[in-house]
Parts: C-alpha cells; sequence; structure tokens
C-alpha cells in the first residue's frame, strides 16, 4: 500500500467535521475555493512557460537563420581579399594592351589579350563584376571621385566623365570603387 503524506491542517479539518464542529458543506465549499484559486495559479505559470517556449523557439529560429547567411556571405565572400589582390594584376593587363598595338608585336598582342580575357573569365565566374562609370551619375556608393572637370557640351553636371581605375563588384558587394572623374556644376 502507498504511502501517503497529507496536509495536518486538512487533517485536523477531517477531525472537526466528523465531531460535528463544522459543516462538511461550508469544509468543501472552502476546499474547492482553495483548489480553484491554486488552478488559476497553476493556469497562469502554464501560459508563462509557454510563452517563454515559444520566445525560445523564435529565438533559435532567429539564430540559425541568421547563422545560415552569415555561412553563406562567408562562403560567398571568403575569396574577397584573393580578388582585392588579382585586380591590380588585372589593371597592369589593362595599361599594358595598348602599349602592344603597332610595334609589330600582334603575336605578344593575342596573347596578352588572351590572358587578358581568361583573368576575366576566371574573375567573373565566381562573381566579380566591373561597375559601370563613365556616363552614369556619380555614386558615392560605387566611385570615388577624384577630380571635378568642367562639363562638356554632351554631359551633364555630376556624371562620371573618365574612369581613372575600374571598380569592381564581388556578388553585388563593392570590391573596390572605380576611381573617376566627375563633370562639375
Amino acid at each position: 500500500m502507498a504511502d501517503y503524506q497529507t496536509d495536518p491542517a486538512v487533517e485536523e479539518e477531517a477531525a472537526r467535521a466528523a465531531a460535528g464542529e463544522v459543516d462538511p458543506a461550508e469544509v468543501i465549499k472552502e476546499d474547492l475555493t482553495t483548489l480553484m484559486q491554486r488552478l488559476q495559479e497553476q493556469e497562469q505559470i502554464a501560459a508563462e512557460n509557454h510563452d517563454k517556449f515559444l520566445r525560445t523557439l523564435a529565438d533559435f529560429d532567429n539564430y540559425r537563420r541568421r547563422t545560415r547567411q552569415e555561412m553563406e556571405d562567408a562562403r560567398r565572400f571568403a575569396i574577397e581579399k584573393l580578388v582585392a589582390d588579382l585586380l591590380p594584376v588585372l589593371d597592369n593587363f589593362e595599361r599594358a594592351l595598348p602599349h602592344t598595338e603597332g610595334n609589330g608585336g600582334d603575336a605578344v598582342r593575342e596573347g596578352v589579350l588572351l590572358i587578358h580575357r581568361q583573368l576575366l573569365d576566371a574573375l567573373a565566374k565566381h562573381g566579380v563584376e566591373p561597375i559601370e562609370a563613365v556616363g552614369k551619375p556619380f555614386d558615392p556608393r560605387f566611385h570615388d571621385a577624384i577630380m571635378r572637370v568642367e562639363p562638356g557640351p554632351s554631359q551633364q553636371p555630376g556624371t562620371v566623365v573618365e574612369e581613372l581605375r575600374k571598380g569592381y563588384f564581388l556578388h553585388g558587394r563593392v570590391v573596390r570603387a572605380a576611381l573617376v572623374k566627375v563633370a562639375g556644376e
């Protein structure tokens, strides 16, 4: 048989009810009121715990989503430093191309053009794209203005007139802003 522990106050009240000192209906009514209060308290605690659970679950989902996004960004932009190191090499190829014209070195020019194209294709394959600058409105997010010049007859003030160094995106994020001359007002 199980050992049950009872509340001494309940035992005392039951003994008084058995002796006829207390009305059993009154005892039941008081016990019912007490039980209802305890039930309401427990329901409130359960509701609070359920609310905490839902908030924790939402926090965890947000954490998981944020972590997944951070990992994706880290994967997509892991080559950013490599791209930044390769862009000066690309600049030098572009500077060398005009000097290969007319020197009887058509084979050399073709070779340099081929290497230049391969480098551009390799960078494009990994999400590197040039920033279009000339003729576009100046945008400090994509362009670094190093000079302001008088606008020509067909140029609007505030537009990029000349690109001194190409700028590049990596998956839509600026790796290097374009160095530009801007038509002044």
